[in-house]
């Protein structure tokens, strides 16, 4: 490519590995929209594959590939929230796979896929609280995984979601991790080098947080978080469908991803701690605020969560040690 726009590209990709694209905290070819320029301008032959392919997310696994969009897109965040619902597979056109699921168990995916519809089948039921729900889902997948786990899937089938209905904690609350453990997971891990270079919205509402439970002591604090949150969804009617719809999502995400490691504990773990997430830099948002935000305003939030949390392999594997050592 000849011109000034040949020399701006060559400029940003590494000398010594020319198909590989320097950034600093972002890609220097987003546009002030957060959107891809050579995507905008359906310039696609300048793109990576795995840019050609985002926002989608194509999965391999047996005899099919998975295809979901992922929120870290401004464009894919304000889809999601303009339909907060269930989400259903279709066929569609064939896609290259970026990801491929290593496993020949065709009998443990097709248990993951029934075991996840009736996971969701439950979820999508009122007028039953999140936080309930959150609870028996946990105590049914901890028994069907410590089955997994010792080579008994045939044991595992036999087990019913309906067992553990009235088997939650009756103290209960939409702190299903307790805020010490969140605590450690934001100020350990998510608020690092320089965040308020990297991601100066996302660093503001963590500030926001410090600022209202660093006072808040051990025994008090989940009960206030709760109380706090059901307010927010008091003054802001639409946000429980949203945190419904977007736990949905993570399970449709990552629920199958056992299917090789068959740690699907994990899966659920992580759904349940980004929705919290969620939750808490809303929260911080509804408390500099005052009101519900707007859409746009959403999606951000979304946006920054996403980019800044979910898609971070090493936080993601740091996350799961304190997990680990605090909540499991």
């Amino acid at each position: 490519m000849k011109g000034l726009k040949g020399k701006r590209l060559r400029f940003h990709l590494y000398r010594t590995n020319p198909t590989v694209i320097r950034k600093l905290y972002y890609c220097p070819f987003y546009n002030h929209s957060h959107l891809c320029q050579f995507q905008c301008r359906q310039e696609m032959e300048l793109m990576p594959l795995v840019c050609r392919v985002f926002p989608r997310e194509p999965v391999e696994y047996p005899k099919v590939i998975e295809v979901t969009l992922e929120l870290s897109c401004i464009a894919a965040a304000k889809l999601f929230l303009e339909h907060p619902q269930r989400f259903y597979f279709e066929d569609g056109e064939e896609i290259q796979s970026i990801w491929t699921m290593e496993n020949e168990d065709d009998d443990f995916y097709q248990c993951l896929c029934d075991d996840l519809d009736n996971l969701l089948d439950y979820l999508w039921k009122p007028p039953i609280p999140l936080y309930i729900q959150w609870q028996v889902m946990y105590q049914y997948i901890f028994k069907e995984h410590h089955l997994i786990v010792r080579n008994r899937l045939y044991e595992a089938k036999e087990v019913q979601l309906n067992e553990f209905y009235d088997s939650y904690p009756k103290e209960a609350g939409y702190a299903f991790y307790p805020v010490r453990v969140i605590d450690r997971i934001i100020l350990e891990h998510i608020d690092y080098g320089a965040l308020f270079v990297r991601e100066p919205k996302l660093y503001r509402l963590i500030k926001q947080y410090l600022k209202e439970f660093s006072k808040k002591d051990v025994q008090t604090s989940d009960a206030y978080y709760h109380a706090q949150i059901e307010d927010m969804l008091l003054h802001c009617s639409d946000y429980e469908l949203k945190y419904r719809a977007y736990f949905s999502y993570n399970m449709q995400q990552l629920y199958h991803k056992a299917f090789e490691s068959y740690f699907i504990l994990r899966q659920f773990l992580f759904a349940v701690l980004y929705t919290q997430l969620l939750m808490l830099f809303d929260l911080m948002d509804y408390s500099l605020t005052g009101q519900s935000a707007s859409m746009d305003r959403q999606a951000q939030i979304l946006m920054l969560l996403e980019q800044g949390v979910r898609h971070n392999p090493t936080l993601t594997e740091n996350i799961l040690m304190v997990l680990r050592e605090e909540f499991l």
